[in-house]
């Protein structure tokens, strides 16, 4: 398994999986996450805490992308 850190859009990383980080905030536009990660996001009640997490299928293009989505918690606390 190989793993890599990178920045810019999840769209353009050749990768079976992804894990993006989210602040309390919840900006998934900052993180060029599409609306589908918002609305699940919304729909599981995760508010981006440290500790929190989810996971979403089949996203990002084909072969499709699967993403995991880590709670950072507060902005100026990492």
């Amino acid at each position: 398994m190989q793993w890599t850190f990178v920045t810019g859009s999840p769209s353009a990383v050749k990768a079976e999986g992804l894990v993006a980080g989210v602040f309390e905030d919840l900006n998934f536009k900052a993180a060029s996450l599409p609306p589908s990660v918002a609305a699940d996001a919304a729909r599981l009640r995760f508010k981006g805490q440290a500790g929190e997490s989810f996971y979403a299928f089949n996203l990002f293009g084909r072969p499709a992308k699967h993403l995991l989505v880590v709670g950072l918690g507060k902005r100026g606390a990492l």
